[in-house]
């Protein structure tokens, strides 16, 4: 598989961009911060950056006694049983599966029938919240169901996510969205209630705590606890992330060895080929400069808006429009090669005509005189905005997915973490400079 790409040029070839030798200094730095950790980390997975590979090695070993076994053995049960599923939970710990979906699946997932959807539920991400409205409707929107004729389009799940953190009112709102959903499925489900419901709600929670408390009250089953020291930041490699994927019917395994993979390019590549190394020392002499974290990340696929949104969550990045004036600091951009879907041609009207946004008057048929695709005009926007950054001495770089795909997308959240531990291993963690726990 294809590891992502990331090219610092941008960021050296402008008036306000940095000097290859501050960025070597850097690195150096950073490598030894890499050394450190990797050292740290060993064959045994002592340190929780390796939990990609412990999960696919305990479950190479353990099948369904693992967690990722437990994960896949819930979600096929259920697939058959039911045709929607509330995720509920603290909002920055629905950031990761949200993006997964928005990235994965159709962009119009759940407007799709049944069938179009591969037999997949939809998916709801509701923020833990003790706002009546926002409860109400998701009470209405579950109860609402789909096509009346079959019985499993009028069932319905919910996955309850306690804070790891330990977070009282996140965890009360979690737990009053999940007692409140639970008296609507007694009541839709009658005489079979208690055999639906431990089977329809699936607690991700502490040993103790509020929701633990509701899912024992329901007889729901023990399968999957969450506390901030498993899987990751903000419970990426959890059952928070992977039980929501594992219903979409996403490739959890190619997730993890996407994010194996690109641990294995962090710890053995130099810096001068290292694409996390390069972007952090990127970043952190960006910060340097600056003096604050100002630094922006710029997506052109709507697919991974929701991405950007946990990327700038774990390591602090401002998201940067399209049309944004170029501003202090370095903009990140975010692209994909390819589309996953075949290239539709541009409009006929564009024959003959300069494209908008670039800088050539040259016609944009090509030597065989055919119209432009929308790839083409997306690749040609990307590089006209980097000319137009450029002139106006904004340092960018650029950051480049081969596909979207849970492959690359694992790639991408791995990417992104050991990036964040390296900046906090050298630099300073205090007043504005902090870096957010996970």
């Amino acid at each position: 598989m294809t590891l992502l790409r990331f090219n610092p040029a941008g960021a050296l070839d402008c008036a306000n961009g940095l000097s290859a030798e501050r960025l070597d200094s850097l690195g150096t730095r950073l490598a030894a911060a890499r050394d450190q950790l990797s050292e740290s980390d060993g064959d045994a997975f002592h340190n929780t950056l390796r939990y990609p590979e412990k999960l696919l090695t305990d479950y190479e070993a353990k099948r369904e006694n693992s967690e990722l076994g437990r994960v896949f053995r819930v979600a096929n049960r259920l697939h058959d049983h039911l045709d929607a599923v509330a995720v509920v939970g603290e909002q920055a710990t629905l950031l990761a599966p949200s993006a997964l979906m928005q990235a994965c699946c159709e962009p119009f997932h759940n407007e799709l029938s049944r069938a179009a959807r591969g037999s997949k539920p939809r998916l709801y991400f509701s923020a833990a919240s003790l706002d009546n409205d926002a409860v109400e409707g998701l009470l209405r929107r579950l109860a609402t169901g789909g096509d009346s004729t079959h019985a499993a389009e009028q069932r319905y799940g919910l996955v309850a996510i306690d804070s790891p953190d330990n977070h009282a009112l996140a965890s009360q709102a979690t737990a009053v969205s999940m007692g409140l959903i639970g008296e609507q499925l007694t009541a839709a489900h009658g005489d079979a209630a208690a055999k639906w419901i431990p089977k329809l709600m699936i607690p991700v929670s502490p040993a103790k705590g509020p929701v633990r408390a509701m899912a024992d009250h329901y007889h729901c089953a023990r399968d999957f606890q969450f506390d901030r020291e498993r899987g990751g930041p903000l419970g990426l490699y959890s059952a928070a992330h992977l039980l929501p994927a594992a219903l979409l019917g996403l490739d959890c395994i190619q997730l993890l060895v996407g994010a194996a993979a690109m641990n294995e390019h962090f710890q053995k590549s130099s810096f001068a080929d290292n694409a996390v190394l390069q972007f952090a020392a990127v970043h952190w002499a960006s910060v340097l400069a600056e003096a604050h974290y100002c630094n922006g990340l710029r997506v052109w696929n709507p697919a991974l808006g929701g991405m950007a949104s946990w990327c700038g969550r774990v390591l602090p990045m401002q998201p940067v429009g399209l049309e944004s004036p170029p501003g202090r600091g370095v903009i990140h951009h975010l692209c994909v090669d390819a589309p996953r879907t075949d290239p539709l041609p541009a409009p006929n009207f564009l024959s003959g005509r300069p494209l908008t946004g670039t800088t050539s008057a040259t016609s944009p048929l090509d030597e065989a005189g055919e119209a432009p695709t929308l790839p083409d005009l997306m690749k040609d926007a990307i590089a006209a905005k980097e000319l137009e950054e450029s002139g106006a001495g904004q340092a960018s770089t650029r950051l480049t997915l081969p596909r979207i795909d849970t492959h690359s997308l694992g790639q991408l959240y791995q990417f992104i973490w050991l990036a964040r531990e390296c900046l906090t291993a050298v630099h300073p963690r205090d007043g504005d400079h902090k870096l957010p726990t996970t």
